[in-house]
């Protein structure tokens, strides 16, 4: 790893880290101002909220009271059977339905209904329990109870009711009943306050109230309706707040269930994304410009530097050489490699003219012999042209070891190798030692009479050499054995004609050896040495 693409690495980490720990310093600090405005458009709900809804009582309680504090109702509260009529003309359903009465109830010292109206399709079967009447009346029998109002499930239907003493309009005067009023809160009253309110709201009951909520303290407003306490529970598009409200007994029945949108969170959300997508696109714009520059610097480069290394490794190719462009530490490191391959190339040669070379004798070896024998066949059997093979293997020659010794062998050996150069001289022929004393003479393009003739002339040539060996069974000098094959239609590979061959120097052998035989096809020739 070059010191460029390191310092592209660490530069590419070190942007990375700042600009994860920039973006969540950032995204913290957005959240913890987001959840604070989330918070006052909370209170700002809750109160507009409020504020609308806290007229309604308000509305009920301040006619509860002018009737309440009516001479006339008192009158009539004192003495119902003798002032019937005054109620039939003043108190009716449709004064009632003027007033936006649900129910009336007039409620007699013991608790007893002196009068009770029910209005329209909300006061229809509605009335107050009998213990909720008996509670009013045990509370206003109090001249110092002020007048207020409750809500309270009444016959399963969630209502308001404000109830207030029956007096004089001047004051005084013995308790003598009690002026209860209702409004059924229906969905076209529900309705209503959502529509004045900007956001879905609802009646539940307060045992409703999920318990995973978060409770908080009420300002000091909406005192009509509310408990001093609300509770939000938070949902990933809406904050859910519940309104305790007042009860008949200071205990919530009902509670109040809003539903404000959270646009903050929702603008919040946006600009976190907006500013995530303008940093992953800075990022991926920087990355891309800096991928740009290490690959027309390094990376380019390198790979052609790579290619031209892998190529003449699979092709063993060793004489070509590294052309990489550019004075800078890689075209440095090219003339360093090119360094390298030259030694290499001059090693290859050298391991493969060893590998190919018996030490012995500076002649071809046994794979030499071999991958020319399977070039020369397949072009003798692809162009019909003749092909003559001459195994060779020296008489006696463990004998002359015994007596000479091996070093004196070796000189044998060597000088067998060199008469089989000095009969083959054309460049086609090809001499080789196949292992110990057995030698091979390839003949591409020679008949039947020529190898004969190479034959003759290998038995001759050695003669003259007179090479001393006294122990030989055939003559009192170093003598070879040949076996001559030429190549037939019948031959199917390289090692058909290899054993045609051997099997025609083992009958030279067995003809008494310092002879060769030619394998002509059907039955082989005996040809000895001439004089």
């Amino acid at each position: 790893m070059g010191i460029r693409f390191k310092l592209i690495l660490s530069f590419l980490a070190s942007f990375a880290l700042i600009g994860a720990i920039s973006l969540h310093l950032l995204q913290w600090r957005l959240q913890a101002e987001f959840a604070a405005l989330e918070q006052t458009e909370v209170q700002a709900a809750l109160s507009r909220s409020m504020s609308v809804a806290d007229a309604i009582p308000a509305s009920l309680l301040s006619v509860t009271i002018d009737w309440a504090v009516w001479t006339d109702m008192y009158h009539y509260a004192s003495r119902p059977k003798q002032l019937a009529a005054w109620a039939a003309d003043n108190i009716d359903e449709k004064t009632a339905l003027n007033v936006d009465f649900s129910l009336f109830e007039i409620l007699g010292p013991q608790a007893n209904i002196i009068q009770s109206v029910q209005t329209g399709k909300d006061g229809s079967g509605f009335a107050l329990d009998a213990p909720v009447r008996q509670a009013l009346v045990q509370r206003y029998a109090n001249d110092a109870a002020a007048p207020g109002c409750f809500f309270q499930h009444v016959n399963g239907r969630p209502a308001l009711v404000c109830a207030a003493r029956i007096t004089p309009s001047h004051g005084g005067g013995s308790f003598v009943g009690v002026l209860a009023a209702a409004r059924v809160f229906s969905e076209a009253r529900l309705h209503d306050l959502q529509t004045k309110t900007g956001f879905p709201v609802r009646l539940i009951g307060a045992v409703d109230i999920p318990s995973a909520v978060q409770w908080n303290t009420l300002e000091p407003i909406g005192h009509l309706i509310g408990m001093g306490r609300y509770a939000r529970h938070t949902e990933p598009d809406t904050n859910v707040l519940f309104l305790p409200l007042r009860g008949f007994t200071e205990q919530s029945a009902l509670s109040l269930e809003m539903r404000v949108p959270r646009t903050i969170q929702f603008q919040s959300q946006s600009l976190s994304r907006y500013v995530l997508m303008q940093t992953l696109l800075t990022s991926f714009a920087t990355v891309v410009l800096l991928a740009l520059v290490v690959h027309s610097l390094l990376v380019k480069r390198l790979r052609a530097f790579h290619q031209q290394l892998v190529g003449m490794g699979s092709s063993r190719v060793w004489n070509r050489r590294l052309t990489v462009s550019g004075s800078d530490e890689i075209g440095a490191l090219a003339v360093e490699v090119n360094g390298l391959l030259d030694v290499i190339e001059t090693q290859m040669k050298e391991l493969t003219l060893q590998s190919l070379t018996d030490p012995l004798t500076d002649l071809p070896n046994r794979r030499a012999f071999d991958m020319r024998l399977a070039l020369e066949f397949s072009r003798g059997r692809r162009e019909h042209q003749m092909l003559a093979l001459l195994m060779i293997d020296v008489d006696c020659f463990k004998r002359y070891n015994d007596r000479y010794g091996h070093p004196q062998g070796d000189v044998a050996l060597r000088t067998v190798a060199q008469v089989l150069n000095s009969v083959s001289t054309r460049a086609l022929d090809l001499a080789a030692r196949m292992g110990g004393e057995e030698f091979a003479l390839m003949l591409p393009a020679s008949s039947a009479e020529g190898a004969a003739k190479i034959a003759s002339d290998i038995l001759n040539v050695l003669a003259d050499k007179a090479v001393p060996h006294a122990d030989s069974t055939v003559s009192n000098v170093l003598t070879v054995s040949i076996g001559v094959a030429l190549l037939t239609e019948g031959d199917a590979s390289p090692a058909a004609l290899v054993s045609r061959a051997d099997q025609a120097l083992y009958a030279a052998k067995a003809g008494g050896r310092n002879r060769f035989v030619v394998d002509r096809g059907p039955e082989p020739a005996t040809l000895q040495a001439q004089d």
